[in-house]
């Protein structure tokens, strides 16, 4: 309901900003017009008070102006933050999600993104992401991509910001205003890296237009010829046609990079005036100090930059003070003090942001629990579900993972197998990156996870299914050389025959119980499920079961010990006709 009032909020504000800016822009044009008429009275007449009246027209013009844009903006403002509770309403109601899916970071040959749907259409990451620049969607893949060595820190700021709602949204319709990309990202880091840096000399460019005034105030007292001002003219061009190449090659290599800047610093600067306390956002803010102020400062030197190209305007200022060389200068100087700091000013504003959307996905589900870290290696969840699974279809289970107890699942198809295993996954995922999990309470150790649930026929390298699925295989096994880890296997060696597959799938199971792995492994292969005698103390058996009841299918999707007894496939099949 928050979201629903805010907008209707917002939506009065927009009208009464709408019908301000309607009256500011009568009166400005008035006031021009007056302003115009005022000054040809005076002179016509040469009266001071038709002078003075001009002088207070243009001085109430000039006001309007500015107060114009300053309700422009704020118009604009206000409609980007309504945007944004109507995109939550809608991601609420109908499940849209609103930004990017992250495809760009979807990597089958990562150990587990790929498998538990981290990136991509209606992924986890299209369901978090509330990120609108790039830093702070890169910033968010990362932590996703790799737990944090920070969890606990994390944590503490998620809690702070996801109270922050009207900090979120400011920031945000600020943010959603201006698209910038990985493009505009790389330009900086581009520029940010040359330094070729062009030799400005200080005399001439200081000293020449300082002689050209003066050639121009003895002119205009009649004391010298024009050829003298033609002269200091000729100089001045000349002097700024030695630098064209250094100013063209710096707008030919950055081409948004001065508007970036700009946009960034606006952000940081949203940044730098919140109150925070948890220590992680403070050392963020302090790491952004002034960072608002000099980016914006590099971005007018930008734009200020770019005016060369505006042909009578950039030939008056350079023929008389060299106006673009003092910019280049400056540019130069800036980039000279500041460039180290601008790579960790992105990546500080990112981060913020990145929280920001782990701070929204608690805000919306303040039923999640913040995991306890533990420094036993075991893992602990109580009424577990999969986050993206609906409250009303999602069935929760409780379970709990040591090196004791690796899990041999089992289950007929569609009873909830995967979606388990995935909702273990996908959790601890969302704990190495210090957001809630989708458990009513939790205990984990922040493991490498790694997990073979999805491989897929490679074209382009030309592999197979299986040899895609047995190179996994090989990762996990290095990776338990490494120490504990949690693996999620599901239904394993598919591309061969019903007794390799049986023989390799338990090969693997005493690789990863020897490595002392945490996880389980899903299997419709009952044999497999005797190697509990063999292995007590390292193997459990659990199942979710099928009911056949009325001629119907039952799934209650809740994770049993023991062997799954029910086989609901030829049942099926018989029901639909097939045999």
């Amino acid at each position: 309901m928050i979201y629903t009032s805010r907008a209707a909020q917002l939506t009065v504000l927009i009208a009464q900003l709408e019908k301000r800016t309607t009256i500011i822009s009568f009166f400005r044009v008035l006031f021009a017009g007056l302003s115009v008429f005022f000054f040809y009275k005076f002179l016509n007449s040469a009266s001071s008070v038709f002078l003075g009246s001009a002088v207070v027209g243009i001085s109430v013009f000039v006001y309007l102006v500015i107060k114009y844009y300053k309700y422009q903006e704020d118009l604009d403002q206000k409609r980007s933050e309504r945007e944004i509770n109507q995109q939550e309403l809608d991601f609420i109601n109908q499940r849209i999600f609103p930004l990017s899916p992250g495809t760009e970071y979807l990597s089958e040959a990562h150990p587990y993104t790929f498998d538990l749907d981290i990136f991509g259409q209606n992924s986890l990451f299209h369901y978090l992401n509330r990120t609108h620049t790039f830093p702070g969607e890169k910033a968010l893949a990362g932590s996703l991509l790799q737990a944090s060595d920070v969890v606990i820190e994390r944590q503490n700021a998620v809690k702070e910001l996801a109270q922050k709602l009207d900090f979120r949204q400011e920031f945000a319709g600020k943010a959603r205003r201006f698209k910038d990309s990985k493009k505009e990202f790389e330009e900086i880091n581009q520029w940010i890296g040359d330094t070729d840096y062009p030799e400005v000399d200080k005399i001439f460019c200081f000293i020449v237009p300082l002689i050209f005034l003066g050639i121009l105030t003895a002119f205009s007292l009649g004391l010298l010829p024009l050829r003298w001002l033609i002269l200091s003219i000729v100089v001045n061009l000349f002097l700024t046609g030695r630098f064209l190449k250094s100013i063209q090659k710096e707008l030919a290599e950055t081409k948004r990079v001065g508007e970036v800047f700009n946009y960034y610093s606006g952000l940081i600067s949203r940044i730098e005036r919140e109150e925070f306390k948890d220590p992680l956002l403070l050392k963020y803010r302090l790491e952004l100090s002034q960072a608002g102020v000099e980016l914006k400062k590099v971005g007018s030197l930008f734009q200020s930059l770019y005016g060369i190209r505006f042909g009578l305007g950039a030939l008056m200022l350079n023929s008389t003070i060299q106006y673009h060389v003092h910019v280049l200068r400056n540019l130069i100087q800036w980039k000279k003090v500041h460039a180290s700091s601008v790579p960790k000013w992105i990546e500080s504003m990112g981060e913020m942001e990145a929280l920001m959307s782990l701070g929204n996905f608690a805000y919306q589900h303040p039923e999640f629990a913040y995991p306890e870290l533990t420094d036993h290696v075991e893992i602990h969840y109580s009424d577990m579900g999969h986050p993206l699974i609906p409250d009303t279809k999602r069935v929760n289970n409780s379970i709990s993972l040591t090196q004791k107890n690796f899990m041999i699942l089992t289950g007929s198809n569609m009873s909830g197998k995967s979606t388990f295993l995935r909702s273990i996954g996908v959790n601890h995922v969302l704990a190495g990156a210090g957001a809630p999990v989708c458990a009513k309470s939790a205990s984990v150790s922040i493991l490498p996870l790694y997990v073979s649930m999805r491989q897929s026929d490679s074209l382009i390298s030309g592999e197979s299914y299986f040899f895609a699925e047995v190179k996994r295989l090989r990762t996990i096994m290095d990776a338990l050389e490494q120490g504990p880890t949690l693996i999620l296997l599901d239904e394993i060696l598919r591309g061969t025959n019903s007794d390799d597959k049986q023989s390799g799938t338990m090969g693997v199971i005493r690789k990863v119980i020897n490595g002392k792995a945490l996880g389980g492994i899903a299997t419709h292969d009952l044999e497999v499920c005797s190697m509990v005698e063999q292995y007590p103390g390292q193997l459990e058996n659990y199942n979710f079961e099928v009911e056949i009841k009325d001629d119907q299918l039952l799934f209650d999707y809740t994770l049993r010990k023991g062997i799954c007894q029910n086989k609901s496939a030829t049942f099926l099949m018989k029901k639909m006709e097939i045999i």
